[in-house]
């Protein structure tokens, strides 16, 4: 495939292990890629990945859906446009659930037990949404351990955050327990909650 001149990108949703090798394959082909997040488990991989694609001038893009959501996009009008919730002062959510952890063949790459992580399959899109509202984080505290299940690297991980704008944030995300997903922004002026429902 990557040898056919008449593809121009990729979509990988593979296992989040391979993505940072097959990134590099294929701007070696010189093919642009969208990718499944995590698109590497390493920041190594990473680096390398983002260098192969910049080094060809190619487009890589990682898909964090929640960015699209309008619940996600109006609070970030509320913030940035209209000033409704006032200067942004902190995030904090929980993306949680064993969704990541069923081994089905109907479950596809995250059947895999190397790939089952709470920050991985679900914790991610927290803080990649925290970025969208946000921006750039200036420093990262966490605690992650496997406390109930037999697999994986983690099952309970916790983290604080301090954003370059100066807001705060927390994220919490379980796969040992049942599903639930929120996230609440605090701004001076008041304060806008997401979760629990699709989208």
């Amino acid at each position: 495939m990557l040898a056919d001149p008449a593809i121009d990108a990729v979509v990988l949703a593979t296992p989040h292990s391979l993505h940072a090798g097959q990134i590099i394959a294929a701007a070696a082909a010189g093919k642009h890629a969208f990718v499944e997040k995590p698109f590497a488990l390493s920041l190594r991989d990473a680096e390398a990945a983002v260098r192969a694609c910049a080094e060809k001038k190619l487009t890589l893009a990682i898909g964090y859906n929640w960015r699209f959501q309008p619940a996600l996009q109006e609070i970030k009008r509320m913030l940035a446009d209209d000033g409704r919730l006032g200067k942004l002062l902190h995030i904090e959510g929980n993306f949680c659930g064993p969704a990541c952890t069923a081994s089905s063949a109907s479950t596809g790459a995250r059947a895999e037990r190397k790939d089952r992580r709470g920050m991985t399959g679900r914790g991610v899109h927290l803080v990649d949404a925290m970025i969208c509202l946000a921006g750039r984080i200036d420093s990262v505290y966490a605690q992650s351990s496997r406390t109930v299940r037999d697999f994986g690297l983690d099952d309970t991980t916790s983290m604080l955050f301090r954003f370059e704008n100066g807001a705060t944030g927390y994220l919490g995300t379980v796969i040992a327990t049942a599903e639930t997903r929120r996230l609440q922004v605090f701004g001076a002026n008041g304060w806008a909650e997401t979760g629990d429902v699709e989208h």
